[in-house]
């Protein structure tokens, strides 16, 4: 067995593991099936209300540590990775 075989990052028993699920979202119709339906999702949730999704967006969120906190927008969450 060589070295790369010795420590990748996945066992062999999560290897062969197969659920459901990731058939699925291995076939190209299941990924497109996703796909489609988070952009139609998107496309309702951003024409029903005018301000529900730039709400969403200026919602805070804070990470707080002790007396230390850090609390940002989402935006600005998802801005800065």
């Amino acid at each position: 067995m060589t070295a790369a075989g010795l420590f990748s990052a996945r066992t062999a028993w999560t290897r062969n593991l197969q659920t459901p699920l990731r058939r699925f979202l291995r076939t190209e119709t299941g990924s497109a099936a996703i796909l489609l339906g988070a952009t139609i999702a998107a496309l309702v949730w951003a024409n029903v209300d005018d301000g529900s999704y730039e709400r969403a967006w200026q919602t805070e969120l804070s990470i707080q540590l002790g007396h230390h906190a850090l609390s940002q927008p989402l935006r600005d969450w998802v801005s800065t990775g």
